[in-house]
């Protein structure tokens, strides 16, 4: 777990341009226990692109995120990550 969360670190991503999400939120409020096996994030996309070859075999881009069609640069912008 704590693994997981050092390799989000080394992605040197600003925190203006990432969110947890997934289970992230309820382990960091205590709501569960642990996570399984990942972290899910949103990020904006130069960022990602700019660290894609930092990503280690237990962390993958997902080129598509479509909560009712918002793109991720609004989403994180509307959620004070701007």
């Amino acid at each position: 777990m704590e693994e997981l969360f050092r390799q989000l670190d080394a992605l040197n991503l600003p925190m203006t341009d990432y969110a947890i999400t997934g289970s992230g939120p309820l382990y960091a409020h205590g709501l569960i226990p642990s996570l399984e096996n990942d972290l899910d994030i949103i990020a904006r996309k130069e960022g990602v692109e700019r660290e894609a070859d930092n990503l280690s075999g237990l962390m993958y881009a997902c080129p598509e995120w479509d909560p009712d069609k918002k793109d991720i640069d609004s989403y994180l912008d509307a959620n004070g990550l701007s």
